[in-house]
């Protein structure tokens, strides 16, 4: 965390989920393939009264995934992506969001 002030501050976190997906060929509700998001969040925090605080800031989302679906590999997860590769075996999804909160 960077205080900007005695009220502004940035905070960056890089976080990976394994997420479970439903794979179809298989029937299978948790997944063992590789099925990892990564994301990029880049928050600025203004502090409330006493501990409490807002914060704000973009989001930058990847996704590789082995996951099987209707005979591909691919992911229903992305609401959109700027940048997509789709492999035999692999394929990765890129895109950007939002990230916003209320901490106490």
């Amino acid at each position: 965390e960077t205080k900007l002030n005695d009220k502004w501050h940035t905070n960056t976190e890089l976080i990976a989920y394994h997420i479970n997906e439903t794979n179809s060929s298989k029937g299978d509700v948790f997944s063992d393939d590789t099925n990892l998001l990564s994301k990029l969040n880049v928050n600025f925090g203004y502090t409330l009264k006493g501990n409490k605080e807002i914060f704000f800031g973009p989001s930058l989302n990847v996704l590789v995934t082995q996951n099987e679906k209707n005979g591909k590999i691919e992911s229903s997860l992305p609401p959109y992506a700027f940048y997509d590769f789709l492999g035999d075996y692999t394929s990765v999804y890129m895109w950007a969001g939002i990230n916003a909160g209320f901490r106490f």
